[in-house]
């Protein structure tokens, strides 16, 4: 099982989770273990040898909401490391 933390545009209320929650279940694998309506994300788990990332996404995109690409950025204070 893979668990992946989507971040969401427009989730606002319990009313938008609840609309995200039913479209991504009716994918046979996945199941939604956390919502964070504060910081508009949604974590899922999947069988990722029946689903992809991508279904989960298209999943909440046809709730209506768009998914956020995050780019993690870290910084390293290694002289060798921050020079690559």
């Amino acid at each position: 099982m893979t668990k992946e933390r989507f971040v969401v545009e427009g989730m606002t209320c319990n009313g938008c989770a609840n609309k995200i929650k039913q479209h991504v279940e009716c994918i046979e694998s996945a199941n939604v273990v956390n919502v964070n309506i504060e910081a508009g994300s949604i974590e899922v788990t999947f069988d990722e040898a029946r689903t992809t990332s991508e279904e989960v996404k298209m999943a909440i995109h046809h709730a209506g909401y768009p998914v956020i690409e995050e780019t993690v950025k870290t910084k390293s204070s290694c002289q060798c490391c921050s020079t690559k």
